[in-house]
């Protein structure tokens, strides 16, 4: 049976194309050139993927065959080379095309499942072992799970699992090998808690991270050299690490861990904090309180690395009305502001293989009749706290997960096995004509907003004792008077800051009728920045994060996006605005090792130590004769008036 709600897959013209694709039935040339002349023909300049779907239902149904993602690619590889297609086309030639819709491909990395993997006792946290007691899984982590079954066929081995990914996203085509731009990789290193593997393992996964990105598809391969090294060579290698995440907890990270994570390049830190009241913490053995949460917010925020935080409804000792609570809290405490969140609802874990063991205390508890997850028995009563978050949370936060990636074979209680929890939690939402401001759920994707004109937006906020502005490109659905409203802002703002010398611009903040996010930047004006722990950037504004969305383009790429329309260049300049109006000479980025040629070469920044840093004296000037430049001839002309 052929499945017709099955995007196909990326045009790729390989001259070893066989190599990197499984085998797939054969089509002959008499069905197969029929049917890709017509689809071509006439979806080339498809305005939906929904017209492309119906398209291609109705060819597959009048040539009676259903080619293969792959088959589409190589024939079209072969026979349309010069073929004009659209965007809309060519994105709905790939496979999974949400893997490069945010502007970037993920690389998760899981690191290998020793008894050190975390010294700590969480009783929600599984621990996997074979029948002899070999810890088979880090930490928290199960065998059936995706990533950990990539890790397991290659043995935990770094390069081989990133290798992996890489050939997995040119097969689906998100990855174009003709493009000779360089691709954008984001690493994610997962498994147990960071600094609890020795040393030696933690430079051991880093170090071959980038050995893995600067190799592959080399004709030679090569020994691996010095991390200093590696790092240099991904700046301007063909897959380059343009972001780095670790996950750890609260309580591990200091000002020691902090250099570490710079010298490594890692620009994101997840941290397990799973809930703010402190009596369910200590019921599940946490040793980890909300104390230990905001120090380290702020620790990694006055550096300028982005947080990403786990929250875990449905823990033991919660209630709905604890764990909106804890959402609350989330969305109004200046103290516990974060980037991302994963929502992790309690999952009582069991084994899939009867060769494997799987214990937890909660299991136990669950077992005992002790406890049960609410949701098992209100499901409804864990979607309306999560949507109650969706609904409220701030447009600055980014939902990574809405439910941890467990088969339901390994789930013995918890949020019903419900695997499409998400989407129930959307479909309510949407009843309710209520909205969510969600980045992930904002992205303008190959949405028709990608069309619509971007608006850069401001919003500002305190955080962990500094103030944090999310500037925004963003598309709006307005009638008539709020355009006007809004043109008449812009010639305010224009003018009230040319004329009267202001320093600080008025900035549009208004997100009513906000529909999609090309891109945005996170912007931190910290009272101590860097500390004693990065001297480098003492005095400097932290540029936190700057991302613009659209279907991954290579760093060079010339395809048209909304990452190559000039919206990162334009909300740095921004950036570099606000801090000159705040008193800042100096902005400082903390940009990923794949990142530091684009902002040397497209915003003249320097290295200085692992970040890259810019002088504001020339922007100072500019402005200054810009002012001048409007202040001059209004005056005269008053003058001549008057």
């Amino acid at each position: 049976m052929c499945n017709t709600n099955t995007d196909i897959e990326d045009i790729i013209k390989y001259p070893d194309f066989h190599k990197i694709l499984p085998n797939t039935p054969s089509v002959s040339s008499d069905q197969m050139i029929p049917f890709i002349n017509e689809f071509v023909n006439e979806g080339s300049h498809a305005e939906s993927t929904k017209e492309l779907s119906k398209l291609y239902k109705k060819l597959r149904l009048k040539y009676k065959v259903c080619p293969s993602k792959q088959q589409m690619r190589e024939w079209f590889s072969i026979k349309y080379t010069k073929t004009e297609v659209n965007q809309v086309f060519s994105r709905y030639l790939v496979k999974k095309a949400t893997r490069s819709q945010s502007g970037v491909l993920v690389v998760t990395i899981t690191l290998s499942p020793n008894k050190f993997s975390c010294s700590k006792d969480c009783y929600y946290c599984p621990q996997e072992t074979d029948l002899q007691g070999n810890h088979t899984q880090p930490r928290s982590y199960m065998s059936s799970e995706p990533a950990m079954r990539r890790a397991l066929r290659h043995g935990f081995d770094v390069r081989d699992q990133f290798w992996d990914r890489i050939k997995a996203y040119i097969s689906t085509g998100n990855i174009d090998v003709t493009d000779t731009a360089s691709k954008k990789m984001e690493v994610i290193l997962s498994g147990g808690t960071w600094e609890c593997y020795p040393k030696e393992e933690r430079d051991r996964f880093i170090h071959e991270c980038y050995w893995a990105s600067n190799t592959y598809g080399l004709e030679v391969d090569r020994d691996m050299l010095s991390l200093e090294e590696e790092q240099l060579i991904n700046e301007t290698a063909d897959y380059r690490i343009i972001g780095m995440t670790l996950e750890t907890r609260p309580d591990f990270v200091t000002k020691s861990s902090i250099k570490d994570y710079r010298r490594y390049g890692v620009t994101r830190i997840q941290i397990g904090v799973q809930h703010y009241d402190d009596s369910i913490l200590k019921k599940v053995n946490r040793g980890c309180y909300t104390k230990d949460t905001i120090k380290a917010i702020r620790l990694l925020k006055q550096v300028g690395l982005k947080v990403v935080v786990h929250l875990m409804p449905d823990l033991p000792g919660s209630t709905p009305e604890l764990d909106k609570w804890m959402f609350e809290t989330a969305i109004n405490n200046p103290d516990l502001q974060f980037d991302d969140v994963k929502i992790y609802p309690t999952a009582v874990c069991k084994t899939h293989d009867e060769n494997l063991i799987l214990t937890s205390k909660i299991a136990e508890w669950y077992e005992n009749g002790e406890y049960t997850p609410y949701a098992e028995k209100d499901i409804d009563a864990l979607i309306d706290v999560i949507k109650y978050y969706f609904v409220n949370m701030n447009a600055w936060v980014r939902v990574q997960r809405c439910i941890r990636d467990i088969p339901s074979c390994s789930i013995e209680s918890g949020y019903q096995k419900k695997s499409n929890l998400r989407q129930l939690i959307q479909n309510k939402i949407d009843d309710s004509d209520e909205v969510t401001h969600d980045i992930r759920q904002m992205e303008v994707r190959e949405t028709e907003y990608l069309k619509y004109p971007a608006r850069l937006v401001v919003l500002k906020y305190e955080a962990s004792q500094g103030t944090e502005y999310h500037l925004m490109m963003s598309a709006f659905e307005d009638n008539c008077y709020d355009k006007l409203k809004y043109n008449l802002f812009k010639m305010y703002s224009y003018f009230y800051t040319r004329i009267f010398f202001k320093s600080e611009i008025p900035y549009w903040s208004n997100i009513d009728n906000y529909k999609a996010n090309f891109g945005f930047l996170r912007l931190r004006l910290d009272p101590t920045p860097g500390g004693t722990i990065i001297p480098e950037i003492n005095n400097t504004a932290l540029i936190r994060e700057v991302h613009i969305y659209g279907n991954t383009l290579g760093v060079g790429s010339d395809n048209i996006s909304s990452q190559h329309r000039g919206y990162g260049q334009y909300l740095m300049s921004v950036a570099e605005d606000i801090a000159l109006a705040n008193g800042y000479t100096k902005t400082s980025v903390i940009a990923g090792i794949g990142t530091k040629e684009y902002y040397r070469k497209k915003c003249n920044y320097y290295k200085s130590g692992t970040y890259m840093v810019k002088d504001l004296t020339d922007n100072r000037l500019t402005n200054f004769l810009m002012n001048i430049s409007i202040i001059v001839p209004v005056s005269a002309v008053l003058y001549y008036f008057i």
